[in-house]
């Protein structure tokens, strides 16, 4: 941790740019002997906002753990999804219809392929595919 006052900033811009490159860690600039500002290169405050993210993902599992939410393995959110599609279709009457997903769910989709990618590639792959101008998950 390295701790500078903020005229620093404006004399030597370079210095604090390359010293935050180099080590990967926030530098704290005062401002009459008070902690005013923290300065980070792009690269760290990006690999800190992702940490972040999957402590908060972390923490709200941890909560429905805690409530007593069980979730489900792999193969039972297969069967499910499964039994979710075959409702659809049967209601639709072999109907296509333009499904909306919404942000927060394509995330979450794109999280778990990810996810899945790091485990196995191929896997992940299979999941995703390409149908006709729609994508699906097999």
């Amino acid at each position: 941790m390295s701790i500078r006052p903020s005229a620093t900033i404006r004399q030597n811009y370079k210095e604090i740019v390359d010293m935050c490159r180099k080590t990967g860690e926030p530098i704290f600039l005062t401002k009459n002997g008070e902690g005013d500002l923290v300065v980070m290169d792009i690269d760290t405050f990006k690999r800190r906002e992702q940490m972040l993210k999957v402590r908060e993902d972390l923490l709200a599992v941890e909560e429905d753990r805690i409530a007593g939410n069980m979730g489900c393995t792999l193969d039972e959110l297969d069967d499910y999804l499964d039994g979710v599609i075959d409702k659809v279709w049967n209601m639709s009457e072999n109907r296509y219809y333009k499904v909306i997903i919404s942000d927060r769910a394509r995330r979450l989709l794109a999280s778990h392929i990810r996810f899945m990618a790091q485990v196995n590639k191929e896997a992940a792959k299979s999941k995703k595919k390409r149908n006709g101008g729609c994508l699906t998950f097999s």
